[in-house]
């Protein structure tokens, strides 16, 4: 619970405008402190190391094309891990509903949408971490909410691993098994399994099948 001191906060997206809005439109509201920006998952895991004290929250993408730690499930994870942020908000312009179903099953204190107005989500962010009963909470903004009602009544439920999810949606997006790999930094014939196993689930025969089923799922629509 925060009281009677400004919200420490860091951001990161992958494109440099937007931290920098980000950044200008924390800095006018009172109670929020902006400590840092990041436009890289390898930069942001390297500020978050060198920060002197635990952040309130970390509002972040988690869709990262360059520098390392671009794997955006297993980035988070390991910012949890960490332990030296308190709540991971993830922000996104995704309209996919499996992205969203995947996000789901990672301990995030709220899901926002670049789509919502802002300042209505930063008073939903001052009040996380205002109440002692968030904390265990997955807060999701009125475009993300729209999005998960959308999955509930138009998609099939699919249980895949984040990193069979991961697999599929680089393959989905023309990446070969081989330069998933290198991205992924595991063996082509792990990578191989993994898309194996995601197409058994799905009762898949064929890569059009798959491919066809991240277009209209928007797996990769982020």
């Amino acid at each position: 619970m925060i009281t009677n001191k400004k919200i420490r906060i860091a951001v990161a997206d992958a494109y440099p405008f937007i931290t920098r809005a980000l950044i200008d439109e924390l800095n006018r509201e009172e109670l929020f402190s902006p400590i840092f920006f990041a436009n890289t998952g390898e930069e942001l895991i390297k500020k978050l190391n060198a920060t002197d004290s635990q952040l309130d929250v970390l509002l972040t993408d988690f869709n990262f094309s360059h520098g390392g730690n671009d794997d955006g499930y297993r980035l988070l994870k390991k910012i949890h891990q960490m332990g030296n942020v308190k709540r991971i908000i993830v922000f996104s312009d995704m309209k996919g509903t499996q992205t969203l179903h995947q996000l789901m099953k990672l301990p995030l204190a709220g899901i926002i949408s670049k789509r919502d107005k802002l300042q209505n989500e930063f008073k939903q962010i001052i009040k996380q971490c205002s109440s002692i009963h968030s904390k265990n909470t997955c807060y999701l903004s009125p475009s993300i909410q729209n999005i998960l009602n959308s999955l509930h009544v138009n998609t099939p439920a699919v249980d895949l691993t984040p990193r069979e999810f991961e697999v599929i949606k680089l393959y989905a997006e023309g990446m070969r098994l081989k330069e998933i790999a290198s991205r992924l930094k595991r063996s082509e014939g792990t990578v191989a399994v993994h898309k194996h196993n995601a197409m058994k689930k799905m009762n898949f025969s064929s890569n059009a099948q798959l491919i066809d089923f991240a277009r209209q799922t928007g797996i990769y629509c982020i």
